[in-house]
């Protein structure tokens, strides 16, 4: 290595490997794109190492990145309980989050929740991504992800928020519908909403199959 580098350098690329696109990862660290293009070729100059692939698409990751990624987020956490353990809190918490969430718990559960740790920390820059697919962490499409089961394989720290029940419902104003059912059977010869099987995202939402 035959330049030395500093911690913005290495925050300057976990914001790029975070967000897979140079300009959005300058406007969460509010600089200027060009600035940040510098800081990534100084800090690629330095270890002599090739850290990202730009295409059209987005900036991925090289094997030489991936590595420097798992060492730099490590460094980033030691860094942090720094400033919480000698700052005894009085660190601000500041940055930027991507949580990708199932569209049913990121509208009627995290929104308003997400809203009010704004209001309690406004230097932090949040992305509530809600929709109905599940999210990949080592593709950067978010920083955290909430699923419906615990990922198979891959570098992840994973916790278990509650448990989930699945349903079905009935109108309330057409009680001759659902009147008189007793068993799964029953249902079979009534109108039925559900879901379209090509589109679910998660086995676990494939309740039908146990209903019979």
């Amino acid at each position: 290595m035959d330049q030395s580098f500093d911690w913005d350098l290495l925050q300057s690329f976990l914001a790029v490997a975070r967000a897979g696109k140079l300009t959005t990862a300058a406007k969460r660290l509010r600089i200027d794109h060009s600035t940040l293009g510098r800081r990534l070729a100084t800090l690629e100059a330095a270890l002599g190492a090739k850290l990202f692939e730009r295409r059209v698409s987005g900036y991925t990751l090289t094997p030489q990145g991936d590595r420097l990624l798992h060492r730099a987020e490590t460094l980033e956490s030691t860094v942090l309980a720094i400033q919480s353990d000698v700052g005894q809190g009085s660190s601000r918490v500041s940055g930027a989050v991507r949580i990708g969430a199932p569209d049913g718990f990121g509208t009627a559960f995290l929104a308003p929740v997400v809203g009010r740790l704004l209001a309690a920390h406004p230097d932090l820059d949040i992305d509530l991504v809600a929709t109905p697919r599940s999210f990949s962490l080592s593709r950067r499409e978010a920083d955290i992800a909430i699923g419906l089961s615990r990922p198979a394989h891959g570098r992840l720290h994973a916790r278990k928020l509650t448990d989930y029940e699945l349903g079905l419902y009935a109108a309330r104003a057409y009680p001759a519908l659902w009147a008189g059912i007793a068993t799964a059977e029953d249902i079979a010869a009534r109108p039925f909403i559900s879901y379209i099987d090509d589109l679910i995202f998660a086995p676990e939402l494939d309740y039908v199959p146990f209903m019979y």
